[in-house]
């Protein structure tokens, strides 16, 4: 009686790895080392993006996931949330494996991010998906004061061997709808009394290898509306990349007319280019 009650070695086993199993999530969530961690996710952030990003307070999230209260980049909010789920196995080989997904008031951005541990942000690779975002969540990468509008869809992929943005290589494929894009004036003097571009729609296809964004196509449709080709030249810091860019505009009869002979006509297509440098972009009309 007593042999036949015997549990199985096999069955035995399997009671053992998920025992393990259990422990070692256990462990993981007991003891990992937040502060550390928060540490090295704001510097992989801050490299990113170019911007100082500041994480809330950092919590596990059960099963296997973490979660942030909160995240600013520079003094300014950005999500309410972020829900992070690493990889356990990569941590184990060196590699910090994030999944990742913003929590807005509209839309949702999720994605994921790759880097070494021990170097966060050396070598780094992200992955992001935007669905219907607000593009009022990237208010922080504006100037103070201006602001944009509608809804964004599309998808980043991003990579880079080392530290430098030089080296960046990926994709960028993004469709803004019904949106607002703020024209700072006091870095880029334009011949029209504009504030900003408002649109029905702005797509925009993007490589990018060795640090060079070649732009593919970029439409713009709406009251004004035109198409742009060209490149940016990244640099460091991004504020000195360097711009290489040419495009057509269409302008609504009224603001075609207050350029004068500028213009042409009120239906005629303005051509311009745009060089310089993100912070001191410098726009001509070609047609004069």
């Amino acid at each position: 009686m007593a042999d036949g009650k015997r549990v199985s070695p096999r069955l035995a086993k399997a009671g053992i790895a998920l025992y393990l199993l259990f422990c070692l999530v256990l462990f993981v969530l007991v003891r990992f080392p937040y502060d550390t961690f928060r540490g090295r996710l704001e510097g992989t952030m801050s490299s990113l993006i170019g911007r100082p990003v500041a994480l809330g307070h950092i919590s596990s999230s059960l099963p296997f996931g973490l979660k942030v209260e909160g995240v600013s980049i520079g003094e300014n909010p950005f999500a309410r949330e972020l829900r992070i789920r690493p990889g356990l196995f990569s941590l184990l080989s060196g590699s910090l494996d994030l999944d990742m997904e913003a929590l807005f008031p509209s839309g949702s951005l999720s994605g994921s991010v790759c880097t070494p541990f021990d170097a966060a942000g050396e070598s780094l690779s992200v992955s992001a998906r935007m669905d219907n975002l607000d593009s009022q969540a990237f208010q922080p990468l504006f100037p103070t004061g201006t602001g944009p509008r509608g809804p964004v869809t599309g998808t980043i992929d991003i990579s880079r061997p080392n530290a430098s943005f030089r080296e960046m290589e990926g994709r960028v494929d993004i469709v803004w709808k019904d949106g607002y894009l703020p024209i700072p004036h006091s870095q880029l003097s334009l011949p029209l009394p504009l504030d900003g571009i408002q649109f029905k729609t702005l797509e925009v296809e993007s490589v990018m290898e060795r640090g060079l964004v070649t732009l593919k196509r970029v439409d713009l449709a709406g009251d004004i509306s035109g198409t742009v080709t060209g490149s940016v030249r990244i640099m460091e810091p991004l504020s000195r990349s360097r711009l290489n860019l040419t495009g057509e505009v269409g302008l609504p009869p009224d603001l075609a007319l207050l350029l004068g002979s500028q213009a042409g006509s009120p239906t005629e297509r303005m051509r311009f280019s745009l060089r310089g440098t993100l912070d001191r972009p410098r726009f001509r009309l070609l047609n004069r």
